[in-house]
């Protein structure tokens, strides 16, 4: 049996099982330690009213977020035995954070210095040795000089 339709049915296997992993954000309650981070979350500011808010990853459409809003909403108004519901501020803009985590490869060598990443280093005949990186201020190549 050759080794060339073994490799790519591992390799079809492999890219299946990981394209599962990325999902939108299901319909859920928000709690902390789940299989899936993100979902909805309500809370009573009085009596007959609610801040509804839903969480989603990168994969979660806004009109995905919206719908969600809406239906806990009426969730909310069906358990508390209400008619009906009203939006009073619609604010799904979206919102997103960076989170940075250091290089475990970089760290033994050169300490937690996490944010100099990424630079590059490259070579200049007439002044040696240069660094670049996203904040250094200046574009790559920014020496006076002729590239050959």
């Amino acid at each position: 049996m050759s080794r060339k339709p073994v490799a790519f049915a591992v390799a079809v296997a492999l890219s299946a099982g990981l394209a599962a992993c990325a999902t939108p954000t299901p319909y859920q309650p928000n709690v902390r330690g789940a299989a899936t981070s993100g979902g909805y979350s309500e809370v009573r500011l009085e009596s007959d009213r609610y801040r509804v808010t839903f969480a989603g990853n990168s994969l979660t459409s806004r009109e995905t977020v919206e719908a969600y809003l809406l239906f806990r909403a009426a969730e909310l108004t069906v358990q508390n035995g209400y008619d009906w519901f009203s939006v009073v501020d619609r604010d799904v803009d979206k919102k997103s954070r960076t989170y940075v985590e250091p290089d475990p490869f970089y760290r033994p060598w050169y300490g937690g210095y996490g944010f100099w990443r990424p630079s590059w280093r490259y070579y200049r005949p007439s002044f040696g040795w240069r660094r670049w990186g996203p904040v250094s201020g200046h574009p790559y190549w920014a020496d006076p000089g002729d590239v050959r």
